[in-house]
């Protein structure tokens, strides 16, 4: 681990990575839009910041970057806590919620429990808005890294009641969605039908929830499951939002940095073909940037396994790989853009294909599948690191 200084040592980046002196010139740039604590105007400064600028490897790093007291970016900003919207940038360009400071190890909950509106003001709901916003991005409430306190804890220990009451009904509805997961993955139509009924705050919890959406979960193992454009059409029912993305920084050690949406996802893992039709269907956005993101990452990975694997698989005759599937979604959009009239009286195609010579994929076990999606941490708070 190597540290590099900027903002005449106000702020520090870690890096696993030697950084070139390129790299190091366009993060001096970067990092001068950045916060660190007592810093001047600068929500204002860093709201003008233009991420798309640069790349994006490197606006990850100033996401994830440290100020010279050893705040987390996303721990100024909580704490500053008088705009949401800066906390979702920062998540948005890919700052860890689940990242301790360097000095007390409070976590950006902590932080943003104790914020400038809060501390004089702790019923009100209004002034823990970024608690809220943390926890719809997937925070994980069960750290106990400050004070050995997790922060429901630490928020009911010094009387931030607005905070306790948000954490608390995240919890509660946290466990019910874990069922939920559950029987996305093991393709349990009963269980989720079951999960989905039997709890009335779940169906609002699900929508609001952002990162690892349940679109995700049964996307994940469609390739398994055929009856998950049942699953599909049941959260739509209960008006998940299919434009729901979560940030992938790397994909089987593949660069991505980038918020995927549904369909770019489905794109860069593959799975069952008929899907995407389904998503378009739902609601899931064919032209979201991501998309255009994944399409640029396999065409520069040619030979690659993690997106070229033979498929292996008797229970679902559309499982297809990451390449076939880019080609079928741009054939079927292609059409779509042809004659959009004629798209809607036929529907969105079922993109179906068959697989001619099955094998087993030898690159990307479900183990380690499993193990890169669900890491550490509650179901709440996963992402790819």
């Amino acid at each position: 681990m190597k540290r590099y200084y900027f903002n005449n040592s106000k702020n520090y980046i870690d890096s696993h990575e030697q950084l070139s002196k390129e790299q190091l010139e366009q993060l001096s740039e970067i990092m001068s839009f950045f916060p660190y604590k007592n810093k001047e105007n600068w929500p204002e400064l860093f709201m003008s910041f233009q991420p798309e600028k640069y790349s994006a490897k490197l606006v990850n790093l100033a996401a994830n970057a440290f100020d010279h007291n050893g705040y987390t970016m996303l721990g100024v900003a909580c704490e500053y806590g008088e705009d949401v919207g800066i906390v979702q940038r920062l998540i948005d360009m890919g700052a860890n919620p689940d990242k301790p400071d360097h000095n007390m190890k409070k976590l950006p909950l902590h932080r943003a429990i104790n914020n400038q509106l809060s501390n004089s003001n702790r019923d009100s709901l209004e002034a823990v808005a970024v608690v809220e916003c943390l926890l719809k991005n997937g925070a994980n409430t069960l750290h106990a890294c400050f004070q050995n306190r997790t922060p429901l804890f630490f928020a009911q220990s010094h009387h931030f009641h607005a905070a306790a009451k948000l954490i608390k009904d995240h919890i509660r509805c946290s466990r019910d969605y874990e069922r939920l997961q559950k029987s996305l993955l093991s393709g349990n139509m009963h269980g989720l039908k079951q999960t989905l009924y039997g709890s009335k705050e779940l169906g609002l919890f699900i929508t609001t929830l952002k990162g690892w959406s349940p679109i995700f979960a049964a996307l994940h193992q469609s390739y398994a499951h055929p009856n998950t454009l049942s699953s599909l059409t049941l959260l739509k029912k209960h008006h998940v939002d299919f434009n729901s993305t979560f940030y992938v920084k790397t994909y089987s050690g593949i660069p991505v940095y980038c918020s995927v949406n549904p369909i770019a996802y489905l794109l860069l893992r593959g799975g069952d073909s008929r899907l995407i039709g389904s998503l378009i269907k739902h609601g899931a956005d064919p032209d979201h940037y991501s998309i255009a993101i994944v399409k640029k990452i396999i065409e520069l990975n040619p030979n690659n396994k993690v997106f070229d694997y033979d498929i292996k698989n008797d229970k679902n005759p559309y499982d297809v790989n990451s390449r076939k599937l880019l080609a079928l979604f741009e054939s079927q959009t292609a059409k779509i853009n042809q004659d959009i009239s004629n798209t809607k009286s036929t529907g969105l195609g079922l993109f179906e294909a068959q697989v001619d010579k099955p094998s087993e994929d030898i690159d990307m076990s479900d183990e380690e599948m499993a193990s890169s999606v669900f890491g550490k941490g509650s179901f709440t708070a996963i992402r790819y690191n």
